[in-house]
């Protein structure tokens, strides 16, 4: 897969697709820290990013691992804290959060969150979904629905 520094990315249309070579850019883009460390880098597919995105301290520790699908959101999203503890964990549904975990630096619980049937997110989701042929969505408290449907409703694991 091709591999391209950031800064060697064109974005003729200001917030649009990127391009490389005058070619809508398919591969990964990244970006090094000052001591040459790797410090992110970016799945992209024709221009937009699609596949992981991922950020590393200069200790070479990952902070940061997203899943992305047409520049948005799609997918498990995951944050560590410096010392490789993880902060968090979020599932998104095309670019809206479905649920969310965060933990202090120790280890502690701070927030549990899923979005519930009755919120106009959901009805939003469930809208596009049905647009594209489902008929349902799993319920979003359920983890067991969301894993027999292979949706990103609800955490089966962290």
């Amino acid at each position: 897969m091709k591999r391209v520094p950031w800064g060697e990315l064109e974005y003729p249309e200001g917030n649009g697709p990127c391009y490389h070579g005058g070619e809508p850019f398919t591969g990964v883009c990244f970006t090094v820290h000052a001591d040459g460390t790797l410090a992110s880098e970016s799945e992209m597919r024709d221009g937009v990013a699609c596949g992981r995105a991922r950020r590393w301290t200069r200790a070479g520790v990952l902070i940061l691992d997203r899943q992305l699908e047409g520049d948005v959101l799609h997918g498990r999203a995951r944050e560590w804290y410096p010392s490789g503890v993880l902060a968090a964990a979020e599932l998104w549904e095309t670019g809206i959060c479905t649920a969310r975990r965060r933990w202090a630096e120790d280890g502690t619980l701070v927030e549990d969150w899923s979005m519930g049937r009755d919120s106009p997110e959901y009805r939003e989701i469930l809208q596009c979904y049905r647009r594209y042929g489902f008929s349902e969505l799993p319920d979003p408290a359920e983890p067991s629905a969301a894993a027999d449907r292979g949706r990103m409703f609800a955490f089966r694991d962290v």
